[in-house]
């Protein structure tokens, strides 16, 4: 057990251990998630992100959001592909709070970012790393 732990540790000083989210950043993603979803129905769909986003450029936030979190493309986003989103954000390099900063600027009505990630808000394969 001590080389599976002294090996772990190792890929954790790497940066090739994932991280999970830490639970406060879970549940602000929740609290997020569940202002979107506006029928309650635990699934976005891009008219509920238009309406979350108003008059803010609501199109291109949305379609942005979608570009990049709707992996299986079936225009809606279940709260399983929303958190994956968002753990792939920090598996990239970014911290809990870089995410939570974000977060807080979209529910106060700011535009959705293009992480520096695995995915694009262009819907084409991004391999853009965090620098």
């Amino acid at each position: 057990m001590a080389c599976r732990s002294c090996f772990v540790g190792c890929l954790r000083l790497l940066g090739l251990a994932k991280q999970p989210l830490l639970p406060s950043t879970v549940s602000r993603l929740q609290v997020f998630f569940a202002r979107m979803d506006i029928d309650g129905n635990n699934e976005i769909t891009r008219d509920e992100a238009v309406q979350f986003w108003g008059k803010n450029f609501a199109k291109v936030n949305a379609n942005a959001m979608f570009a990049e979190v709707d992996e299986d493309k079936d225009s809606s986003i279940t709260l399983k592909e929303f958190m994956g989103f968002w753990q792939q954000v920090k598996d990239s390099g970014y911290t809990d709070q870089d995410i939570l900063e974000e977060i807080e600027a979209m529910l106060d009505g700011g535009a959705w970012v293009d992480w520096k990630d695995t995915r694009s808000t262009d819907a084409t394969p991004s391999h853009k790393k965090k620098t």
